[in-house]
Protein backbone atom coordinates (compact mmCIF):
# COMPACT_ATOMS: atom_id res chain seq x y z
CA UNK A 1 0.00 0.00 0.00
CA UNK A 2 1.02 3.36 -0.84
CA UNK A 3 2.77 5.73 1.67
CA UNK A 4 4.26 9.54 1.83
CA UNK A 5 7.00 10.62 3.84
CA UNK A 6 9.18 14.13 3.98
CA UNK A 7 12.99 13.88 3.35
CA UNK A 8 14.58 15.08 6.26
CA UNK A 9 11.45 14.16 8.76
CA UNK A 10 10.23 16.64 11.19
CA UNK A 11 12.92 19.11 10.60
CA UNK A 12 12.01 18.92 6.62
CA UNK A 13 11.09 23.23 6.04
CA UNK A 14 7.54 23.79 5.81
CA UNK A 15 6.03 23.45 2.25
CA UNK A 16 8.99 20.83 1.06
CA UNK A 17 6.69 18.27 -1.18
CA UNK A 18 5.82 14.81 -0.20
CA UNK A 19 7.89 11.67 -1.26
CA UNK A 20 5.52 8.70 -2.36
CA UNK A 21 6.48 5.04 -1.35
CA UNK A 22 4.53 2.66 -3.64
CA UNK A 23 4.94 -0.68 -4.85
CA UNK A 24 5.20 -1.82 -8.87
CA UNK A 25 3.31 -4.53 -8.90
CA UNK A 26 4.48 -5.32 -12.64
CA UNK A 27 7.88 -5.55 -11.36
CA UNK A 28 7.66 -6.47 -8.09
CA UNK A 29 9.52 -3.88 -6.27
CA UNK A 30 9.20 -0.64 -3.89
CA UNK A 31 9.43 2.86 -5.92
CA UNK A 32 9.55 6.04 -5.26
CA UNK A 33 8.33 9.31 -6.77
CA UNK A 34 8.37 12.97 -6.07
CA UNK A 35 4.67 14.05 -4.47
CA UNK A 36 2.79 17.26 -4.10
CA UNK A 37 3.16 19.77 -0.94
CA UNK A 38 -0.35 18.68 -0.43
CA UNK A 39 -0.38 15.13 1.76
CA UNK A 40 -3.58 13.86 0.73
CA UNK A 41 -3.07 14.42 -3.36
CA UNK A 42 0.23 12.70 -2.99
CA UNK A 43 -1.64 9.33 -1.40
CA UNK A 44 -3.85 9.58 -3.90
CA UNK A 45 -1.24 9.42 -6.51
CA UNK A 46 0.48 6.33 -4.82
CA UNK A 47 -2.64 4.87 -5.12
CA UNK A 48 -2.66 5.40 -8.74
CA UNK A 49 0.39 4.52 -9.45
CA UNK A 50 -0.36 0.95 -7.88
CA UNK A 51 -3.30 0.46 -9.88
CA UNK A 52 -1.41 1.38 -13.14
CA UNK A 53 0.88 -0.92 -12.06
CA UNK A 54 -1.63 -3.79 -11.87
CA UNK A 55 -3.37 -3.20 -14.65
CA UNK A 56 0.04 -3.20 -16.99
CA UNK A 57 0.86 -6.63 -15.13
CA UNK A 58 -2.95 -7.49 -16.25
CA UNK A 59 -2.78 -5.94 -19.70
CA UNK A 60 -5.27 -3.71 -19.52
CA UNK A 61 -3.46 -0.53 -19.30
CA UNK A 62 -3.95 2.63 -21.24
CA UNK A 63 -0.98 3.07 -23.51
CA UNK A 64 -1.94 6.50 -24.75
CA UNK A 65 -1.94 8.10 -21.54
CA UNK A 66 1.26 6.70 -20.73
CA UNK A 67 2.43 7.98 -23.40
CA UNK A 68 1.26 11.50 -23.15
CA UNK A 69 2.29 11.77 -19.72
CA UNK A 70 5.95 10.86 -20.75
CA UNK A 71 9.19 13.60 -21.22
CA UNK A 72 7.81 15.08 -24.87
CA UNK A 73 11.91 14.43 -26.06
CA UNK A 74 10.78 10.87 -26.53
CA UNK A 75 8.01 10.76 -29.07
CA UNK A 76 9.65 13.92 -30.84
CA UNK A 77 12.74 11.79 -31.32
CA UNK A 78 10.66 9.21 -32.66
CA UNK A 79 8.43 11.57 -34.99
CA UNK A 80 12.54 12.70 -36.75
CA UNK A 81 13.01 9.05 -36.86
CA UNK A 82 9.72 8.21 -38.88
CA UNK A 83 10.80 11.05 -41.18
CA UNK A 84 14.01 9.85 -41.44
CA UNK A 85 12.65 6.33 -43.15
CA UNK A 86 10.30 8.17 -45.01
CA UNK A 87 13.40 9.85 -47.04
CA UNK A 88 13.61 13.21 -45.79
CA UNK A 89 16.96 14.62 -46.08
CA UNK A 90 19.15 15.41 -43.26
CA UNK A 91 19.08 19.13 -43.17
CA UNK A 92 15.59 19.55 -43.56
CA UNK A 93 14.99 17.20 -40.50
CA UNK A 94 17.52 19.48 -38.63
CA UNK A 95 15.97 22.71 -39.34
CA UNK A 96 12.58 20.83 -38.10
CA UNK A 97 13.61 19.57 -35.23
CA UNK A 98 15.03 22.87 -34.56
CA UNK A 99 11.47 24.77 -34.82
CA UNK A 100 9.84 21.88 -33.11
CA UNK A 101 12.23 22.34 -29.86
CA UNK A 102 12.22 26.64 -29.71
CA UNK A 103 8.67 26.16 -29.98
CA UNK A 104 7.73 23.44 -27.62
CA UNK A 105 10.79 25.79 -24.85
CA UNK A 106 8.82 29.18 -25.43
CA UNK A 107 5.74 27.82 -24.87
CA UNK A 108 6.86 25.39 -21.83
CA UNK A 109 5.59 22.52 -22.93
CA UNK A 110 7.14 19.70 -21.05
CA UNK A 111 4.68 16.10 -21.95
CA UNK A 112 2.68 15.53 -24.67
CA UNK A 113 -0.19 16.34 -22.58
CA UNK A 114 0.85 19.83 -22.33
CA UNK A 115 0.16 20.53 -25.78
CA UNK A 116 -2.66 23.07 -26.41
CA UNK A 117 -3.54 25.48 -29.43
CA UNK A 118 -3.92 28.37 -27.65
CA UNK A 119 -0.18 28.11 -25.94
CA UNK A 120 1.14 27.45 -28.91
CA UNK A 121 -0.31 30.50 -30.69
CA UNK A 122 0.97 33.03 -27.83
CA UNK A 123 4.50 31.60 -28.20
CA UNK A 124 4.50 31.81 -32.01
CA UNK A 125 3.38 35.30 -31.24
CA UNK A 126 6.60 35.95 -28.86
CA UNK A 127 9.48 34.22 -30.89
CA UNK A 128 12.28 36.11 -32.51
CA UNK A 129 14.50 35.54 -35.10
CA UNK A 130 17.77 37.13 -37.15
CA UNK A 131 17.87 37.27 -40.91
CA UNK A 132 21.14 35.71 -41.64
CA UNK A 133 23.68 38.25 -41.91
CA UNK A 134 21.62 41.43 -41.32
CA UNK A 135 21.54 40.54 -37.34
CA UNK A 136 18.34 42.06 -36.97
CA UNK A 137 16.68 40.69 -33.88
CA UNK A 138 12.87 40.86 -35.04
CA UNK A 139 10.00 39.05 -34.29
CA UNK A 140 8.93 35.92 -36.67
CA UNK A 141 7.78 37.26 -40.60
CA UNK A 142 4.07 35.66 -41.16
CA UNK A 143 5.50 32.66 -43.53
CA UNK A 144 7.55 31.98 -40.84
CA UNK A 145 5.37 31.51 -38.28
CA UNK A 146 3.30 29.16 -40.85
CA UNK A 147 6.13 27.37 -41.36
CA UNK A 148 6.48 27.04 -37.58
CA UNK A 149 2.93 25.89 -36.69
CA UNK A 150 3.73 23.57 -40.00
CA UNK A 151 5.89 21.97 -38.08
CA UNK A 152 4.70 21.76 -34.68
CA UNK A 153 0.73 20.68 -36.45
CA UNK A 154 2.74 17.69 -38.28
CA UNK A 155 4.50 16.47 -34.64
CA UNK A 156 1.52 16.40 -33.32
CA UNK A 157 -0.91 14.84 -35.91
CA UNK A 158 1.77 12.27 -36.41
CA UNK A 159 0.95 11.72 -32.12
CA UNK A 160 -2.41 11.04 -32.48
CA UNK A 161 -2.12 8.75 -35.35
CA UNK A 162 0.38 6.41 -33.45
CA UNK A 163 -1.85 6.98 -30.01
CA UNK A 164 0.58 8.90 -28.78
CA UNK A 165 -2.02 11.32 -27.79
CA UNK A 166 -6.31 10.61 -27.51
CA UNK A 167 -6.69 13.50 -30.12
CA UNK A 168 -4.86 15.95 -32.34
CA UNK A 169 -4.69 19.47 -29.79
CA UNK A 170 -3.05 21.69 -32.58
CA UNK A 171 -5.93 21.18 -34.98
CA UNK A 172 -7.09 24.53 -33.74
CA UNK A 173 -3.96 26.30 -34.67
CA UNK A 174 -4.49 29.32 -36.90
CA UNK A 175 -2.19 30.72 -39.71
CA UNK A 176 -1.46 33.76 -41.05
CA UNK A 177 -3.30 34.77 -44.63
CA UNK A 178 0.47 35.66 -46.49
CA UNK A 179 -1.47 36.82 -49.49
CA UNK A 180 -2.30 40.24 -47.37
CA UNK A 181 0.66 40.25 -45.52
CA UNK A 182 3.92 42.79 -46.09
CA UNK A 183 6.99 40.93 -47.15
CA UNK A 184 9.77 41.13 -44.03
CA UNK A 185 12.79 41.39 -47.26
CA UNK A 186 11.14 42.51 -50.18
CA UNK A 187 13.71 42.34 -53.49
CA UNK A 188 14.18 44.48 -56.33
CA UNK A 189 14.98 43.49 -59.95
CA UNK A 190 17.75 45.05 -61.77
CA UNK A 191 17.52 47.01 -65.22
CA UNK A 192 20.00 45.94 -68.11
CA UNK A 193 22.24 49.01 -67.64
CA UNK A 194 22.50 48.03 -63.51
CA UNK A 195 23.29 44.29 -64.76
CA UNK A 196 26.02 45.63 -67.04
CA UNK A 197 27.44 47.93 -64.71
CA UNK A 198 27.16 44.96 -62.00
CA UNK A 199 28.79 42.88 -64.00
CA UNK A 200 31.86 45.05 -65.50
CA UNK A 201 32.08 46.18 -61.60
CA UNK A 202 33.01 42.46 -60.38
CA UNK A 203 35.30 41.77 -62.81
CA UNK A 204 37.46 44.83 -62.53
CA UNK A 205 37.17 45.84 -58.33
CA UNK A 206 39.99 43.21 -56.63
CA UNK A 207 42.69 44.33 -58.92
CA UNK A 208 41.93 48.06 -58.46
CA UNK A 209 40.94 47.63 -54.70
CA UNK A 210 45.21 46.12 -54.83
CA UNK A 211 46.45 48.91 -57.13
CA UNK A 212 44.53 51.69 -54.58
CA UNK A 213 47.03 53.53 -52.35
CA UNK A 214 45.15 53.99 -48.88
CA UNK A 215 47.48 56.49 -47.36
CA UNK A 216 49.86 59.12 -47.79
CA UNK A 217 49.69 61.98 -50.55
CA UNK A 218 48.56 59.52 -53.23
CA UNK A 219 45.67 57.74 -51.51
CA UNK A 220 43.10 56.91 -53.69
CA UNK A 221 45.34 56.65 -56.63
CA UNK A 222 46.16 53.68 -58.49
CA UNK A 223 49.74 53.93 -57.92
CA UNK A 224 50.32 50.91 -55.34
CA UNK A 225 53.50 48.39 -56.29
CA UNK A 226 51.89 45.08 -56.43
CA UNK A 227 53.43 41.77 -57.47
CA UNK A 228 52.43 40.45 -61.14
CA UNK A 229 51.44 37.34 -59.54
CA UNK A 230 49.25 38.88 -57.24
CA UNK A 231 47.26 41.21 -60.07
CA UNK A 232 47.29 38.15 -61.89
CA UNK A 233 45.39 36.19 -59.21
CA UNK A 234 43.27 39.16 -58.51
CA UNK A 235 42.13 39.50 -62.04
CA UNK A 236 41.33 35.73 -62.22
CA UNK A 237 39.11 36.67 -59.41
CA UNK A 238 37.37 39.12 -60.99
CA UNK A 239 36.74 36.94 -63.87
CA UNK A 240 35.42 34.19 -61.59
CA UNK A 241 32.80 36.44 -59.73
CA UNK A 242 31.75 38.07 -62.83
CA UNK A 243 31.16 34.13 -64.21
CA UNK A 244 28.98 33.19 -61.11
CA UNK A 245 26.59 36.25 -61.43
CA UNK A 246 26.55 35.87 -65.04
CA UNK A 247 25.22 32.36 -65.16
CA UNK A 248 23.19 33.20 -61.73
CA UNK A 249 21.20 35.70 -63.62
CA UNK A 250 20.48 33.57 -66.58
CA UNK A 251 19.83 30.45 -65.02
CA UNK A 252 17.60 31.63 -61.91
CA UNK A 253 18.76 29.04 -59.50
CA UNK A 254 19.41 29.36 -55.62
CA UNK A 255 22.59 29.97 -54.05
CA UNK A 256 22.76 25.96 -52.32
CA UNK A 257 21.75 25.21 -56.20
CA UNK A 258 24.73 26.88 -57.44
CA UNK A 259 27.01 25.61 -55.14
CA UNK A 260 25.69 21.91 -56.15
CA UNK A 261 25.88 22.21 -59.39
CA UNK A 262 27.80 20.21 -60.91
CA UNK A 263 29.73 20.07 -64.80
CA UNK A 264 27.30 16.16 -65.53
CA UNK A 265 24.40 18.40 -64.88
CA UNK A 266 25.17 20.75 -67.71
CA UNK A 267 24.48 19.95 -71.61
CA UNK A 268 26.40 22.34 -73.52
CA UNK A 269 26.80 20.31 -77.01
CA UNK A 270 23.04 19.16 -76.83
CA UNK A 271 20.66 20.69 -79.93
CA UNK A 272 19.11 23.31 -77.29
CA UNK A 273 22.31 23.81 -74.53
CA UNK A 274 20.12 23.26 -71.03
CA UNK A 275 20.94 22.18 -67.35
CA UNK A 276 19.14 18.91 -65.96
CA UNK A 277 19.03 19.67 -61.97
CA UNK A 278 19.58 16.17 -59.94
CA UNK A 279 16.28 16.00 -58.12
CA UNK A 280 18.54 16.27 -54.52
CA UNK A 281 20.14 19.21 -55.46
CA UNK A 282 16.80 21.54 -55.60
CA UNK A 283 15.01 23.04 -52.66
CA UNK A 284 11.56 21.16 -54.70
CA UNK A 285 13.33 18.23 -55.00
CA UNK A 286 12.30 18.32 -58.55
CA UNK A 287 15.29 17.26 -61.60
CA UNK A 288 13.97 20.25 -63.76
CA UNK A 289 15.04 21.26 -67.23
CA UNK A 290 16.74 25.08 -67.78
CA UNK A 291 17.18 25.93 -70.74
CA UNK A 292 20.54 28.08 -71.40
CA UNK A 293 20.81 31.26 -73.27
CA UNK A 294 23.98 31.83 -76.00
CA UNK A 295 25.84 34.49 -73.88
CA UNK A 296 25.52 31.68 -70.81
CA UNK A 297 26.60 28.72 -72.96
CA UNK A 298 30.15 30.64 -74.19
CA UNK A 299 30.47 31.75 -70.67
CA UNK A 300 30.24 28.29 -69.59
CA UNK A 301 32.47 26.46 -72.22
CA UNK A 302 35.23 29.67 -71.75
CA UNK A 303 35.18 29.09 -67.81
CA UNK A 304 35.08 24.63 -68.25
CA UNK A 305 38.47 22.96 -67.64
CA UNK A 306 39.86 20.74 -70.41
CA UNK A 307 40.13 17.77 -67.71
CA UNK A 308 37.17 18.83 -65.74
CA UNK A 309 35.09 15.50 -64.09
CA UNK A 310 31.41 15.34 -64.27
CA UNK A 311 31.32 15.79 -60.53
CA UNK A 312 33.04 19.20 -60.70
CA UNK A 313 31.65 21.61 -59.39
CA UNK A 314 30.58 24.01 -62.45
CA UNK A 315 31.22 27.29 -59.61
CA UNK A 316 34.85 27.35 -57.58
CA UNK A 317 32.95 29.70 -55.55
CA UNK A 318 29.41 31.36 -55.27
CA UNK A 319 30.01 35.17 -53.54
CA UNK A 320 28.94 36.06 -50.34
CA UNK A 321 26.77 38.37 -49.61
CA UNK A 322 29.48 40.96 -48.15
CA UNK A 323 30.99 40.47 -51.60
CA UNK A 324 27.63 41.09 -53.21
CA UNK A 325 27.24 43.98 -51.42
CA UNK A 326 31.06 45.79 -51.90
CA UNK A 327 30.41 44.88 -56.03
CA UNK A 328 27.39 46.37 -56.36
CA UNK A 329 28.94 49.75 -54.36
CA UNK A 330 31.32 49.41 -56.96
CA UNK A 331 29.42 49.69 -59.88
CA UNK A 332 27.24 52.53 -57.80
CA UNK A 333 23.94 50.54 -57.57
CA UNK A 334 21.78 50.82 -54.40
CA UNK A 335 21.72 47.60 -52.64
CA UNK A 336 18.67 48.61 -51.80
CA UNK A 337 16.30 48.99 -48.30
CA UNK A 338 12.70 47.57 -47.16
CA UNK A 339 10.59 49.78 -49.30
CA UNK A 340 12.41 49.27 -52.91
CA UNK A 341 13.35 45.98 -51.97
CA UNK A 342 16.95 44.56 -51.54
CA UNK A 343 18.89 43.27 -54.75
CA UNK A 344 20.34 40.48 -53.22
CA UNK A 345 21.60 37.04 -54.74
CA UNK A 346 18.46 35.70 -54.93
CA UNK A 347 16.22 38.88 -56.15
CA UNK A 348 18.05 37.34 -59.62
CA UNK A 349 15.36 35.43 -60.15
CA UNK A 350 13.50 38.49 -60.15
CA UNK A 351 15.94 40.10 -62.60
CA UNK A 352 15.45 37.10 -64.45
CA UNK A 353 11.68 37.27 -64.88
CA UNK A 354 11.37 40.71 -65.60
CA UNK A 355 13.76 40.67 -68.33
CA UNK A 356 12.09 38.32 -70.25
CA UNK A 357 8.90 39.84 -69.37
CA UNK A 358 10.31 42.99 -70.91
CA UNK A 359 11.88 40.68 -74.18
CA UNK A 360 8.20 39.56 -74.94
CA UNK A 361 8.78 36.09 -74.13
CA UNK A 362 5.30 34.43 -72.33
CA UNK A 363 4.20 33.42 -69.24
CA UNK A 364 4.40 29.83 -69.75
CA UNK A 365 8.02 29.94 -70.74
CA UNK A 366 8.97 32.27 -67.89
CA UNK A 367 7.55 30.08 -65.42
CA UNK A 368 8.93 26.86 -66.71
CA UNK A 369 12.63 28.69 -66.44
CA UNK A 370 12.08 29.64 -62.95
CA UNK A 371 11.00 26.21 -62.33
CA UNK A 372 6.82 27.31 -60.66
CA UNK A 373 4.46 25.30 -59.88
CA UNK A 374 2.05 28.35 -59.52
CA UNK A 375 1.99 30.92 -62.28
CA UNK A 376 0.75 33.03 -59.73
CA UNK A 377 4.37 33.10 -57.77
CA UNK A 378 5.73 34.18 -61.75
CA UNK A 379 3.33 36.98 -62.43
CA UNK A 380 3.28 38.59 -58.99
CA UNK A 381 5.96 37.28 -56.40
CA UNK A 382 8.70 37.19 -58.56
CA UNK A 383 8.20 40.11 -61.11
CA UNK A 384 9.01 43.63 -60.72
CA UNK A 385 5.76 45.83 -61.81
CA UNK A 386 7.75 49.21 -60.96
CA UNK A 387 11.24 48.06 -63.41
CA UNK A 388 8.45 46.61 -66.30
CA UNK A 389 6.88 50.02 -66.27
CA UNK A 390 9.00 51.13 -69.44
CA UNK A 391 8.19 48.28 -71.63
CA UNK A 392 4.41 48.65 -70.26
CA UNK A 393 3.90 51.91 -71.65
CA UNK A 394 6.53 51.21 -74.51
CA UNK A 395 3.64 48.70 -75.63
CA UNK A 396 0.63 50.51 -74.53
CA UNK A 397 1.47 53.60 -76.95
CA UNK A 398 1.85 51.13 -79.57
CA UNK A 399 -2.13 50.77 -79.97
CA UNK A 400 -4.17 53.17 -82.19
CA UNK A 401 -5.68 56.16 -80.47
CA UNK A 402 -9.66 55.63 -81.10
CA UNK A 403 -11.13 58.06 -84.03
CA UNK A 404 -13.25 60.83 -83.29
CA UNK A 405 -15.51 62.78 -84.65
CA UNK A 406 -15.47 66.24 -86.15
CA UNK A 407 -18.23 68.55 -85.78
CA UNK A 408 -17.01 71.06 -89.41
CA UNK A 409 -20.07 69.22 -91.22
CA UNK A 410 -22.79 68.67 -88.70
CA UNK A 411 -25.53 71.79 -88.22
CA UNK A 412 -27.62 70.70 -85.86
CA UNK A 413 -28.83 67.38 -83.49
CA UNK A 414 -31.93 66.03 -84.51
CA UNK A 415 -33.32 66.42 -81.48
CA UNK A 416 -32.16 69.98 -81.36
CA UNK A 417 -34.56 70.56 -84.85
CA UNK A 418 -37.68 68.71 -83.68
CA UNK A 419 -37.72 70.92 -80.23
CA UNK A 420 -37.24 74.09 -82.69
CA UNK A 421 -40.32 73.25 -84.37
CA UNK A 422 -42.48 72.15 -81.74
CA UNK A 423 -42.14 75.74 -80.40
CA UNK A 424 -42.74 77.19 -83.40
CA UNK A 425 -45.86 75.05 -83.30
CA UNK A 426 -47.24 77.20 -81.07
CA UNK A 427 -46.13 80.55 -81.85
CA UNK A 428 -47.08 80.23 -85.44
CA UNK A 429 -50.24 80.00 -86.44
CA UNK A 430 -50.85 76.96 -89.26
CA UNK A 431 -53.31 74.43 -90.27
CA UNK A 432 -54.42 73.03 -86.79
CA UNK A 433 -52.73 74.67 -84.99
CA UNK A 434 -49.07 73.15 -85.95
CA UNK A 435 -46.44 73.06 -88.47
CA UNK A 436 -47.34 70.79 -91.56
CA UNK A 437 -45.37 67.62 -91.99
CA UNK A 438 -42.62 67.77 -94.61
CA UNK A 439 -38.99 66.31 -95.19
CA UNK A 440 -35.87 67.75 -94.47
CA UNK A 441 -32.55 66.60 -96.47
CA UNK A 442 -29.23 67.62 -94.93
CA UNK A 443 -25.62 66.66 -95.63
CA UNK A 444 -23.92 65.44 -92.72
CA UNK A 445 -20.91 64.43 -91.93
CA UNK A 446 -20.17 60.76 -90.02
CA UNK A 447 -16.21 60.82 -89.56
CA UNK A 448 -13.07 60.33 -90.55
CA UNK A 449 -12.00 57.04 -91.38
CA UNK A 450 -8.35 56.43 -92.58
CA UNK A 451 -8.08 60.19 -93.40
CA UNK A 452 -11.08 60.63 -95.86
CA UNK A 453 -14.34 62.07 -95.00
CA UNK A 454 -17.34 60.03 -95.22
CA UNK A 455 -20.21 61.40 -95.58
CA UNK A 456 -24.38 60.26 -95.90
CA UNK A 457 -26.54 62.27 -98.44
CA UNK A 458 -30.58 62.26 -97.69
CA UNK A 459 -30.70 61.84 -94.43
CA UNK A 460 -34.31 62.62 -93.88
CA UNK A 461 -35.60 64.18 -90.71
CA UNK A 462 -39.44 64.33 -89.93
CA UNK A 463 -41.96 65.53 -87.22
CA UNK A 464 -45.13 62.62 -87.87
CA UNK A 465 -48.58 63.82 -86.99
CA UNK A 466 -48.43 64.20 -83.76
CA UNK A 467 -51.75 64.68 -83.17
CA UNK A 468 -53.11 61.25 -84.14
CA UNK A 469 -51.10 60.48 -80.59
CA UNK A 470 -52.68 63.14 -78.96
CA UNK A 471 -54.06 61.95 -75.18
CA UNK A 472 -57.36 63.30 -74.42
CA UNK A 473 -57.12 63.29 -70.87
CA UNK A 474 -54.03 65.21 -70.88
CA UNK A 475 -54.35 68.81 -69.44
CA UNK A 476 -51.76 70.19 -72.49
CA UNK A 477 -53.43 72.07 -75.38
CA UNK A 478 -52.21 72.09 -78.97
CA UNK A 479 -51.56 69.29 -81.21
CA UNK A 480 -48.25 68.28 -79.02
CA UNK A 481 -48.63 65.50 -76.19
CA UNK A 482 -45.93 67.04 -74.57
CA UNK A 483 -45.01 70.17 -72.99
CA UNK A 484 -42.68 72.65 -74.49
CA UNK A 485 -40.07 74.30 -72.73
CA UNK A 486 -40.48 77.90 -72.55
CA UNK A 487 -44.10 77.88 -74.03
CA UNK A 488 -47.04 77.85 -70.91
CA UNK A 489 -49.87 76.30 -72.96
CA UNK A 490 -53.68 77.38 -72.42
CA UNK A 491 -55.39 75.59 -69.38
CA UNK A 492 -58.92 74.16 -69.45
CA UNK A 493 -60.82 75.54 -66.53
CA UNK A 494 -64.68 76.15 -65.09
CA UNK A 495 -64.40 79.58 -63.79
CA UNK A 496 -66.07 82.10 -65.28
Amino acid sequence: MASVFKRGGKSAPKGAVWMVSWFDVENERWATATGYPDKELSLAMGRRLENESAARREGWSDKIREHSLKSIAEPLAEYIQHLRVTGAKGSYLEQLEQRIQRLLTEAKVARLLDLDAPKIEAALLRLKTSRGFEKNIRLLSPTTRNEYATSICGFCTWAHSNQRIAHDMLAAVGRVDESNADAVHPRRALNVDELSAWLDAASRRPEIELLTVRTGVNKGKLLAKVRPALLERARALGCQRRHAYLVTIWTGLRRSELEALEWRDVFLEAEFPHIKLREAATKSRRGDHIALHPQVVEELLIHRPADAKPTDRVLKDVPSMKVLKADLKFAGIDYGNSNDGYADLHAQRKTLNTLLAANKVDSRTRQSQLRHTDPRLTENTYFDHQLFLAPQAEQINRVPSIPSMSSRYVTAKAADTEQNRAQLAHETPGSEGHLPSRPVTEQKAVGDVNGEWVTTENIVFSTENVTERHDPASCDTGSFGKRVKGVEPSTFTLAT
